[in-house]
C-alpha cells in the first residue's frame, strides 16, 4: 500500500467516520453542562438579582408613568407597562430551559443530517486511493498535491471540531445570560433579548450546519466515477482528447486526474463552507426577523390575560358608574 493510499483510507477515511461522532458527544456535554450543581447554584444566584433589577425597573417606569398619567400624556389603563412586565417575567423564567431546548433542537437537527446514508462514498473512497495509486509517475506532483490539499482538510476538520466544542461552552454563558437579557422585554422592540434569541439560534443550527458540510466534502468523491460528471466534464473540454492533451497523459489517466483535481477542490470549498457556517448564518438570522418573531409570540402568549383583565376593569367600571348612577336617582338611598 503506498503512502497516499494509507493516507486516504486509514487516516481520512477514519477522521471522516469519527468526526460526526466526537461532534456529538461535545454537543451532548454542552447539554450536560447545564445540569452540573455550580451552573444550577450561580443560576440561582443570578435570577434572583434579575427579579430585583426587575422590581426596581418595574417601580421605576410605574412611577414614570404615573407622573405621565398625571399629565395627560400616558396610557390611561397602564396596559403597554403591564404586557412589558407579564412578557418579561415569562422569559426570564423560561430563558435556561429555552437556551437548552432550542440546542437540543439543533442537536436533533444534526443527527438527523448524519443519518443520511453515505455508504457509496465511504467505498468510493477506497476505490480512490486505489486509482491514485495505479497513476504513472508523471502525476507524482499531483500525488503530493493531492496529499497536501487532504492534510488541510484534516486540520479544517480539526478547526470545525474546535468550533464545535466552543460552542458548546458558550452555550452555558447563553443560559446564565437569558434573564438578563429578557429584563429588555419591557421595551417596545425587545431590546437586548432580541440579539440573545438570534445570537441562540445561530449557536444551535451552526453544528447541523457544520455536519451537513462534512458530508458534501465525504459525497463529494462520488463525482470522480459519476457519469453525470464526466458527460459535464466532456462538455467543458469539448472533445476528451483534451483532457489527455492537459494533462500530457492517456486519456483514461488523464481524465481521472482531472476529475480527483476537481473534486479536491470541491472538497475543500465544502470544508471552508463549513468553517463560515455560523458567520454566514448569523448574517441570516440578522435579516429574517427572528427576534421580532420572539416578540410577537410573547404578546400572542399574554394576550388572553390582558384580554380578561379588560373584561374585569370594564365591568369593575361598569359597577362603579351604576351604583353613583342609583345613588343620584330620586329613591335611590
Amino acid at each position: 500500500m503506498t503512502g497516499i493510499q494509507v493516507v486516504l483510507t486509514n487516516i481520512v477515511g477514519g477522521m471522516l467516520e469519527i468526526v460526526g461522532i466526537i461532534a456529538q458527544a461535545i454537543g451532548g456535554l454542552a447539554i450536560a453542562q447545564t445540569h452540573l450543581p455550580w451552573i444550577h447554584g450561580l443560576q440561582t444566584d443570578l435570577l434572583a438579582v434579575v427579579w430585583t433589577l426587575l422590581g426596581v425597573r418595574v417601580a421605576y417606569e410605574a412611577l414614570t408613568r404615573y407622573i405621565l398619567w398625571n399629565e395627560g400624556t400616558a396610557d390611561l389603563d397602564g396596559t403597554a407597562l403591564w404586557k412589558g412586565i407579564l412578557r418579561t417575567m415569562i422569559y426570564v423564567a423560561l430563558a435556561g430551559v429555552l437556551a437548552t431546548t432550542v440546542f437540543q433542537w439543533g442537536l436533533d437537527l444534526g443527527t438527523m443530517v448524519m443519518a443520511a446514508p453515505m455508504t457509496g462514498a465511504v467505498g468510493q473512497l477506497h476505490t480512490v486511493s486505489a486509482d491514485i495509486a495505479t497513476l504513472p509517475s508523471a502525476v507524482i506532483g499531483f500525488n503530493l498535491a493531492a496529499l497536501l490539499a487532504l492534510v488541510g482538510g484534516v486540520v479544517a476538520l480539526l478547526v470545525i471540531l474546535f468550533q464545535m466544542a466552543i460552542r458548546s461552552a458558550e452555550l452555558i454563558y447563553y443560559v446564565l445570560a437569558g434573564p438578563f437579557l429578557a429584563l429588555g422585554q419591557l421595551n417596545l422592540d425587545g431590546g437586548t433579548w432580541t440579539a440573545w434569541w438570534q445570537g441562540l439560534i445561530v449557536l444551535s443550527l451552526a453544528q447541523a450546519w457544520q455536519l451537513l458540510a462534512l458530508k458534501g466534502m465525504i459525497g463529494t468523491t462520488q463525482f470522480i466515477t459519476s457519469q453525470a460528471a464526466g458527460s459535464t466534464l466532456s462538455a467543458v473540454l469539448h472533445h476528451g482528447g483534451a483532457t489527455a492533451i492537459i494533462v500530457g497523459l492517456p486519456l483514461a489517466d488523464g481524465r481521472m486526474v482531472v476529475m480527483m483535481l476537481l473534486s479536491l477542490l470541491l472538497m475543500i470549498g465544502w470544508l471552508i463552507v463549513g468553517i463560515r457556517g455560523p458567520h454566514i448564518l448569523q448574517q441570516w438570522a440578522y435579516r429574517s426577523g427572528m427576534g421580532s418573531g420572539m416578540i410577537s409570540f410573547g404578546g400572542f402568549a399574554s394576550r388572553p390575560f390582558f384580554q380578561g383583565a379588560q373584561n374585569l376593569w370594564a365591568g369593575a367600571a361598569s359597577g362603579t358608574r351604576l351604583g353613583t348612577w342609583l345613588k343620584i336617582t330620586p329613591g335611590g338611598d
